[in-house]
């Protein structure tokens, strides 16, 4: 199968979206498919990877003229019509943004497949970060429009699927398939090694996170709860690996609570260093935050990577974790909870000095769970999988109710 994966990602660092990318990247590639890119850029891509270099189309980011980076869409438009027509690919695989319409219509014109990727909700999304309401409309309105006139969509949660389905998307052509994590990048190492790169103490226990400190991940509601744990269990800090606007703030807070030798943040981590990171923490934690559910529901690659290093996670009982709630390595709390999280978080550590054989096993199933459930292969076949099953269907929805985007659809 020749695929031409189309994004916007950033390549100046490996960023989640940047993951998720290459993870399918490769996997596409592993599976024998041909794969090419087409990807913007703001300068030099120094975390795109050689091989995706080799087949990839750059063009050049909008936001160099200090144009809004959804408009990078636009811009690709040449370079994709020249794509399906050099490389004539059986389909096109493109993230959503606010005017991927646009590259649907393209190759809706040129005869060519194209399958979505919804990673989240537009509208809901704009209106978090604060935006316009008129252009989390307009977004509601192209992101509708766009996956109608798609082949088929791949949504990270099955809450989007099901929005989508609510605003008139022919729910067959729907398929709820999660993100995945790099089980060779992310794996089980040896707990003093990993202290010894980082410098911390062996003789304390770290609960820990690691990523861009955003308001979704819910670390006011952790650093909340950990203060109500704290006295009881002395030789336990709070461990937080990564920046983002939400660092400041923690760090302020737990000044405010007498806990500053407590919550250690060493500052941002490569991604080569990244597991090593994760390898320091004794249970990793992403509280997640329901105020800030822009997706309906999370799939959340940093859980994906907790687990294929082998660690036990306490998490918010959210859509897209609730369903994985009963694996052993796993344990919630009611988000935005601070009183609950400290609740779960006491099962944890008062369970260490008796039970400790327990949490090896649960480590171990978190491992082999992420190998069968999160690996980017499996993910990428079950991609493939129904991308293969439209070639033995109707080519032509435009027959059909699916392609008929109504003033009513959009307004739902």
């Amino acid at each position: 199968m020749r695929i031409l994966m189309v994004n916007l990602t950033s390549w100046g660092g490996m960023s989640g979206g940047a993951q998720h990318q290459l993870g399918l990247f490769d996997a596409f590639l592993a599976a024998g498919h041909d794969v090419r890119m087409l990807t913007v850029a703001e300068g030099d891509c120094p975390a795109m990877p050689y091989g995706v270099r080799e087949v990839a189309t750059i063009v050049e980011s909008l936001r160099r003229f200090g144009l809004p980076a959804n408009l990078d869409t636009i811009a690709q438009l040449p370079a994709l019509i020249s794509q399906i027509l050099r490389f004539r690919p059986d389909v096109v695989y493109s993230r959503v943004n606010t005017f991927t319409v646009a590259v649907t219509a393209v190759c809706r014109l040129m005869g060519t497949r194209v399958v979505l990727e919804h990673n989240s909700w537009l509208e809901s999304q704009r209106l978090v970060a604060g935006g316009s309401s008129r252009l989390a409309t307009f977004e509601r309105w192209m992101q509708i429009a766009a996956t109608r006139l798609a082949d088929a969509s791949r949504c990270v949660t099955q809450g989007l699927a099901d929005r989508l389905a609510q605003s008139g998307v022919n729910p067959e052509r729907l398929h709820a398939i999660g993100n995945g994590t790099d089980c060779e990048h992310f794996f089980p190492m040896a707990r003093g090694e990993a202290l010894q790169l980082f410098g911390l103490p062996p003789e304390r226990s770290f609960v820990g996170f690691i990523g861009n400190i955003m308001p979704w991940h819910g670390l006011m509601t952790a650093l909340e709860g950990f203060a109500q744990t704290a006295a009881a269990n002395p030789d336990t800090d709070l461990l937080i690996f990564g920046d983002g606007p939400g660092l400041a703030p923690l760090l302020d807070a737990a000044r405010n609570f007498g806990l500053a030798d407590r919550v250690r943040a060493p500052g941002r981590v490569s991604f080569a260093d990244a597991n090593a990171a994760i390898n320091c923490f004794d249970l990793a934690i992403l509280p997640l935050s329901r105020t800030h559910d822009i997706g309906f529901g999370f799939s959340a690659i940093k859980l994906r990577d907790y687990a294929a290093a082998g660690k036990v996670v306490l998490t918010g009982h959210v859509p897209g974790n609730i369903e994985l709630a009963a694996e052993p390595w796993l344990l919630t709390h009611a988000p935005d909870n601070a009183d609950d999280f400290a609740g779960a978080l006491n099962v944890w550590l008062n369970s260490q000095s008796g039970d400790r054989g327990h949490w090896r096993d649960a480590e171990a199933q978190a491992r082999r769970y992420s190998q069968e459930h999160f690996a980017w292969p499996r993910l990428a076949a079950r991609i493939t999988a129904f991308i293969a099953d439209l070639e033995v269907q109707d080519r032509a929805p435009s027959r059909g109710p699916q392609s008929r985007i109504t003033p009513a659809a959009l307004r739902s």
